[in-house]
């Protein structure tokens, strides 16, 4: 059996463990929770738990037990509940806009792309931004800058990006509407300040929630560019 200085050195161990871990638990509520907070936060966490069974293992098996605490372990997380089989099609209703979803026989189901939306807001990080251009196939130069026009609208809701950033883009885009708007088009250049939005958009910005929308619009008016006559 182990003597009385070694299970008071792993007592010691214990509360040591217990009081990181309160800390880290701390941090990890200020960050705004588990899905939100650093990885560092959320591994150390989780090696303080492990410690802590550990040494309530040790004292357990030298027959002084630790009390349990609260915090020891990871709160359990509940099971999902099922969702009943339902064939047909399923309607949802969504802050004023609806989509069908068809359900199978197995209670799966396969969202469909018809969403109806009238007069719709969207708030919070989600941002109500346009999934395409108005650009066909072979768009005329018209057709083109009043692409690019759309995505300048796009781009005024997009309330995440720093103002300064915006400012940029919009300006490059504006070079590009008067590098296209003339009898000769300057392509070469109005595809210049293009990638320079698209590249900002998807480097510097792209933590923002409506970055990856707004990279995906410049890259439709990019890939249309080429075909465009003079």
């Amino acid at each position: 059996m182990p003597d009385t200085e070694e299970i008071a050195h792993q007592q010691t161990l214990l509360t040591i463990n217990r009081r990181n871990l309160a800390l880290l638990l701390e941090q990890e509520r200020r960050q705004g929770g588990r899905a939100y907070a650093l990885p560092v936060v959320v591994n150390g966490i989780a090696e303080a738990r492990a410690e802590i069974a550990r040494i309530k293992g040790i004292l357990a098996g030298w027959r002084h037990p630790a009390d349990d605490h609260p915090d020891d372990r990871a709160p359990a997380v509940p099971a999902p509940e099922a969702a009943s089989p339902t064939p047909g099609n399923v309607t949802y209703n969504i802050s004023g806009g609806t989509f069908n979803a068809p359900v199978s026989q197995s209670g799966g189901s396969s969202v469909s792309s018809q969403f109806n939306q009238p007069n719709w807001q969207v708030q919070g990080n989600v941002y109500n931004i346009a999934g395409d251009l108005n650009l066909g196939a072979n768009p005329t130069k018209d057709e083109f800058l009043a692409a690019l026009r759309q995505f300048k609208a796009e781009l005024d809701k997009a309330n995440d990006l720093p103002a300064d950033r915006a400012e940029e883009i919009n300006d490059d885009v504006d070079d590009a509407i008067k590098a296209m708007d003339k009898p000769a088009p300057n392509k070469a250049r109005a595809g210049e300040r293009l990638e320079s939005v698209k590249n900002m958009l998807e480097t510097t910005l792209a933590a923002a929630p409506s970055a990856l929308a707004l990279g995906k619009l410049i890259g439709q008016a990019l890939a249309k560019l080429p075909g465009i006559g003079g």
